[in-house]
């Protein structure tokens, strides 16, 4: 059986791909911070429990760099929220007021907090990815002097 094309009218609507947009955007951001915030003190356990601090400069350089990249995903996936947060707060004031009131509040609120919100959910990405290619590094370097 052939297939509906888009043009034929068989696509789904814009707002259904937004909210799935949306939602996948939200869900990755939990798991960048669940899992930022997690390794951190997976990190710390591990750290503290250990007797042994036999670490080069160089892997404690590494780990360093590691817990910060990695909280500075945490700090960039709640700054997203609260973006995100008020970027609806003011699209709401927007769709309950009309036009002409809304431009008098502030015409721009909406668009430059979905601009931060895109910067730090890039920023988040970006930097959790830093911390894994570090944790790894560190891994590489502790098996070969080990």
């Amino acid at each position: 059986m052939r297939r509906k094309s888009v043009i034929e009218g068989n696509a789904p609507s814009s707002d259904l791909m937004h909210d799935r947009a949306r939602e996948a955007g939200s869900e990755l951001r939990k798991a960048l911070i669940g899992l930022a915030s997690g390794s951190i003190g997976l990190m710390l356990v591990v750290f503290v429990s250990t007797n042994e601090l036999d670490y080069t400069g160089i892997q404690l350089f590494i780990i360093a760099l590691t817990v910060l990249s990695h909280a500075a995903t945490v700090l960039c996936g709640l700054f997203a929220w609260g973006a995100d947060a008020q970027r609806n707060y003011f699209w709401a004031l927007e769709l309950d007021a009309s036009y002409a009131e809304y431009e008098k509040r502030n015409s721009q609120s909406r668009s430059r907090k979905q601009k931060q919100m895109h910067i730090a959910d890039k920023a988040a990405r970006y930097s959790f990815i830093l911390g894994v290619v570090l944790i790894a590094g560190f891994v590489l370097l502790r098996l070969t002097f080990a």
